[in-house]
């Protein structure tokens, strides 16, 4: 009797360590201070501020729903990079979404991810030496501070109303 629950424990561990997917609305939160993702009233650049409110809706695909695209929920505007680089800046685009992995470099914590593009990762910096703005960039070296991301979903009483 009770070697039928191991093989059945063992087969959904390997399940929810493969098919680990995101979707839904969320609000994105960078690590190190805790600000929000959230679009620049200005002129529109993605940026990360305190005391935003944006949600962003999360909708995975492909076989084990490991690619994600993320639009803004708001404004159905995907976040997008006009080329897949170094050093890209992420912007916001109403007809093209790059297609993102969301990973979990820490298994004991259920709260931080990395976010990556073609094996380039989501960082935090500021948009220039004269705009002190943070935005999210692509980068190949990450810096734990700068790259992890924590996603907040959006209570289930606010998706009812």
């Amino acid at each position: 009797m009770h070697s039928i629950y191991l093989p059945a424990a063992c087969l959904l561990a390997f399940l929810a360590q493969t098919c680990f997917c995101i979707m839904g609305n969320f609000t994105i939160f960078e690590n190190f201070n805790n600000h929000v993702l959230s679009i620049s009233p200005i002129d529109g650049l993605l940026e990360i501020k305190p005391n935003a409110t944006d949600r962003w809706f999360i909708e995975s695909f492909g076989w084990s729903r490991e690619y994600v695209v993320i639009r803004h929920r708001d404004s159905n505007r995907f976040i997008s990079f006009p080329r897949v680089a170094e050093n890209a800046t992420a912007e916001l685009s109403k007809n093209a979404a790059t297609v993102l992995v969301i990973s979990d470099p820490h298994p004991y914590d259920a709260l931080r991810y990395r976010i990556s593009a073609n094996q380039l990762y989501f960082t935090v910096e500021a948009n220039s030496n004269t705009d002190p703005r943070r935005v999210l960039r692509l980068r190949s070296r990450v810096m734990d501070y700068t790259s992890l991301f924590a996603l907040l979903p959006e209570p289930l009483s606010l998706l009812r109303s």
